[in-house]
């Protein structure tokens, strides 16, 4: 599902606005998914990144290379975060009563946020 959402966010130019370092508006040739990944084991969340490929099997080999890469990372202590990513979440197994998404960048935050 990630891959399929990231191919049509990629297709379309205007999902890929954002801004670069010195605050110039830009438009990224790729941009990936940044997604929750939940430990059943030990109940917690973390965000990892998942490099975008056209090609479904490389797309999901690099997925399955950081399930086990940050296997034992907690929390949200993935550095080294590219600029070109979108957010994007599924949580079908958790139970919640709300939602919601903080984004602390000022209000010039862009990329899509598909949940």
């Amino acid at each position: 599902m990630m891959w399929v959402v990231a191919k049509i966010i990629n297709a379309h130019d205007e999902f890929k606005y954002n801004r670069d370092k010195n605050g110039n508006l830009i438009i990224w040739d790729k941009i990936s998914p940044y997604y929750a990944d939940f430990h059943k084991e030990d109940e917690c969340f973390v965000k990892l990144v998942n490099k975008f490929s056209e090609d479904l099997n490389e797309f999901h080999a690099r997925y399955l290379t950081n399930q086990k890469k940050y296997e034992k990372l907690r929390n949200f202590d993935l550095v080294d975060i590219p600029q070109n990513t979108f957010d994007i979440s599924c949580l079908p197994c958790t139970k919640y009563k709300s939602f919601d998404i903080h984004v602390f960048d000022n209000g010039v935050y862009l990329a899509p946020i598909v949940t």
